[in-house]
């Protein structure tokens, strides 16, 4: 948002994005001007008056797409010179003076009131601003600043007089002699000082030291009074600190270089604590640690003498220190193992390199041993890292940890097959041998069966079905460690493919095979059925369709392990063919439709069922049918063959849509005369054609309609289906009743306000009133005056220009409108009587 001072003048940058070249800028400025651009340079546009502004930029590319940007507010104000009213302009010391702002005009934004060296602050939104003057005294100028649209004016001219005495003191601590503490005065226009040192002691000096005899906190108050003011004494208070700050450090003689100690100073006394201050650790090599605690963790890193020195500081900055010596010893742990790669079980002895300041007390070794070089035997089941703990003279501990690395021989049984074979099949074995620590291994395999042998890479021809279990032991040449691995392998029997399909003879076509997987099998196997070479099934027992003629049928057996059989069988379909065509696939009820039989083969006679309840149709080509009744119908051709004793049916569906005309007429709308209602209850249509008689129609689907005179009328409905254009019609009688009547226009009323008959308008009987609505209500005097125009919901209460109307008769003209019905115009004369 951009605001300031009418004429505001405002800079325009184009920030706009598109794919195409943007051809066209349009600056809409808000203040009724436009800024047609062909360049992305925008300009300045000067906007001459106070008001707000909304901005918004339209853009066009070369393609002729076009954008709006969102907009933005440009407020554009004038000065407005503040006006204020000062409740009082003269006040004592710690005072509140209210200033008003008197302005008075609305468009004001915001008002700041400046004064009290620039102390004075307020609610910039609220007209009343408050302000107490605790700081100086003296005479201070006051003037206010209001804002309108970010356009700023200032009024000045009037003063504020603050009167009285500001107390002020400042003191002075020796941390040499820390109970004597120099205080002075600092007070302004002050006559008249009191000093109350918070232990008995008073002064009315200007300066003094004052000794403090216990040490404590201590509250001291300075009064200042000006007594020429007449404005009462102002007084100035501090906390005073009386503090004795010690050091006292603690730390153990002797230091283990790796074990945390703790630099106790909890007996210093008078130390500042607060914001994490007040304690300054000087360790050895390390920086200087500065908290507020009295006792922290060091671990003395380097073995030799060292000190530590503490410096202490209380709340006054007084400052105490004390060193504290201590000397640090090493303990340093090492040892090795005979042999870093090993196979378990194995053997393994551990020498000791220890090196300590003292002397070396004892040696714990992870596996049990108290021993400085013991023999351990490492086993399967045993970790392989080896810790070293170490104590000497001095209590002082430290340990080290190592690892070896265990190997073991490694071999897996290979095969040129799968685990899974069948009867007569040979498998080539072998195995893996084991070069990683520089030896070979030696192998021992167990065929059961079949042998043993001691080959790296025998061979097996497995003649008998069955699971057999495969075990390889192998051992390290050089070390005898081993292991081994075992598999098993499953021979199964060779599958027998067999089938078979029950149907009768002859195979008239159409027929469903459904065939019958009678294969001999073991094991999981795959089956893979071809029909005519081509088409092929993975099913156990398939179902498949022929045409006429003969057909191959295969079946593939095949063994998860490989192997397979296969057998073929040939099928021949006979019998006749033909089909059946229409003219149309949907008929209307009661039209007739053309079928014929074509494309007859090997037929010598045939019949047609329409399944609707008529007649069958023998050799008859082609034949002619009517339906009656609607729905999904079947038309089927029945072909035979006395040759070959087949038959064959072809058949197709005939869509008979549902159509039916009816209507419900709702006669209960007896309030408007000729008005009749109509409830569309037909089915099957989307289309309707209504004769109401007298020459109207309507195409709605539940229409209103509006005779001229009531009696009995004709009324035809007449319903399409708009897909197939099928048709329905009903004609109905309706009787149209004379309406009640439930409204009337009175002739006399007496407006007198005794709460019967005070107003004219139209009488409606009670549960009819939503049925009416009241156009026009006008009432004319003798002299043909409008003295009322519909001006009151309840009507009209004999009154004109807030004054009764004569006692006479006057003429009303009333229009209303009654719903579904033509509007009822009323004139006639009505009397006031009183």
């Amino acid at each position: 948002m951009k605001e300031g001072c009418a004429p505001l003048t405002v800079s325009f940058r184009d920030e706009s994005e598109s794919k195409d070249k943007i051809i066209r800028w349009t600056i809409l400025y808000g203040d009724g001007e436009v800024g047609n651009k062909t360049t992305d340079d925008l300009g300045n546009h000067v906007y001459s008056k106070p008001g707000e502004y909304y901005v918004k930029l339209v853009i066009e590319n070369m393609k002729g797409c076009v954008d709006t940007s969102e907009g933005f507010w440009i407020v554009v104000g004038e000065k407005i010179i503040p006006t204020f009213s000062i409740d009082t302009a003269t006040i004592c010391i710690g005072e509140e003076v209210t200033i008003r702002n008197t302005t008075g005009d609305k468009r004001i934004d915001s008002w700041h009131v400046v004064s009290d060296n620039g102390r004075f602050s307020h609610c910039w939104k609220s007209d009343v601003a408050k302000h107490k003057f605790v700081n100086d005294v003296g005479t201070f100028p006051v003037s206010v600043i209001s804002e309108y649209n970010g356009c700023f004016a200032q009024s000045s001219g009037q003063m504020i007089t603050v009167k009285g005495a500001v107390a002020s003191m400042k003191y002075m601590v020796n941390c040499a002699t820390p109970h004597d503490v120099m205080f002075w005065s600092k007070s302004k226009n002050a006559s008249d000082l009191k000093w109350n040192f918070g232990d008995n002691a008073t002064s009315t000096l200007d300066s003094l030291t004052h000794h403090f005899v216990d040490r404590g906190s201590y509250k001291v108050s300075l009064s200042a009074e000006d007594k020429s003011s007449g404005c009462p004494a102002t007084t100035d208070t501090k906390t005073i600190y009386i503090k004795e700050i010690k050091a006292n450090l603690s730390i153990p003689e002797k230091t283990c270089d790796n074990q945390l100690y703790v630099i106790d100073a909890t007996l210093s006394q008078d130390v500042d604590r607060d914001c994490n201050k007040g304690f300054l650790y000087i360790l050895p090599s390390h920086r200087p640690r500065k908290n507020n605690k009295d006792t922290i963790m060091y671990q003395f890193g380097r073995t030799g003498y060292q000190e530590v020195t503490l410096i202490v500081e209380d709340i006054n900055g007084c400052k105490d220190t004390m060193t504290k010596g201590t000397t640090s010893y090493s303990i340093t742990p090492e040892f090795f193992i005979n042999d870093d790669l090993v196979c378990l079980p194995v053997d393994l002895k551990f020498r000791d390199s220890s090196r300590s300041d003292t002397t070396i007390l004892s040696w714990d070794w992870s596996f049990g041993s108290k021993e400085k070089n013991p023999t351990y035997t490492l086993r399967k089941t045993d970790s392989t890292i080896f810790n070293l703990k170490l104590t000497d003279a001095l209590g002082c501990m430290d340990s080290i940890s190592k690892s070896i690395r265990v190997y073991k021989p490694f071999s897996k049984i290979r095969y040129n097959k799968g685990t899974g074979i069948c009867v007569g099949d040979s498998v080539q074995f072998n195995a893996q041998d084991y070069m990683t620590s520089g030896s070979s291994l030696n192998f021992d395999w167990d065929f059961g069966i079949y042998g043993k042998s001691k080959l790296q890479n025998p061979k097996i021809k497995f003649d008998q079905t069955g699971t057999f279990k495969i075990i390889l032991n192998y051992t390290e040449k050089s070390s005898n460690c081993g292991g081994g691995d075992t598999i098993e392998f499953v021979v199964v029997k060779i599958p027998e493919a067999i089938f078979d399909v029950a149907l009768p003879s002859p195979l008239c076509y159409p027929q469903i095979f459904e065939f019958k997987n009678q294969s001999l099998v073991e094991g999981p196997v795959f089956y893979t059925w071809e029909f005519d070479n081509k088409i092929n099934n993975n099913l156990k027992d398939p179902t498949f369709a022929f045409g006429k003629g003969k057909h191959k049928v295969k079946l593939s057996v095949r063994s998860i392990y490989g192997c397979s059989k296969a057998v073929e069988k040939e099928y021949t379909l006979i019998g006749p063919e033909g089909k059946i065509r229409a003219d149309k696939l949907t008929l209307c009820k009661g039209e007739e439709g053309t079928f014929s039989a074509i494309d007859l083969v090997d037929v010598n006679e045939f019949e047609w069922e329409f399944n609707d309840g008529g007649n069958h149709f023998p050799n008859t080509n082609p034949v002619k049918y009517k339906f009656d009744s609607s729905g999904q119908r079947r038309v089927e051709l029945i072909l035979k063959s006395s040759d070959t004793g087949c038959e064959f049916i072809d058949s197709i569906l005939v869509n008979v849509p549902d159509v039916q005309a009816d209507f419900l007429f709702i006669d209960s709308l007896t309030y408007c005369p000729g008005l009749a209602k109509f409830q569309n209850t037909s089915r099957g249509a989307q289309q309707f054609e209504w004769n109401f008689g007298e020459g109207n129609q309507s195409k709605e689907l539940n229409p209103i309609h509006n005779y001229q005179q009531t009696g009995k009328k004709s009324v035809q409905l007449t319903a399409i289906d708009s897909a197939s254009k099928c048709r329905s019609s009903i004609t109905k009688e309706i009787d149209l009743k004379d309406v009640i009547e439930f409204y009337k226009f009175p002739n006399v009323f007496s407006p007198n306000n005794d709460g019967v008959n005070d107003f004219f308008r139209v009488a409606i009987k009670p549960n009819y009133e939503e049925y009416i609505e009241v156009i026009n209500f006008k009432v004319y005097n003798r002299w043909g005056r409008l003295i009322y125009n519909n001006e009151n919901p309840k009507g009209w209460d004999g009154r004109y220009n807030d004054v009764d109307a004569p006692v006479e008769v006057y003429a009303y003209f009333i229009e209303i409108k009654i719903k579904d019905c033509k509007n009822q115009i009323s004139k006639g004369n009505v009397t006031i009587i009183r």
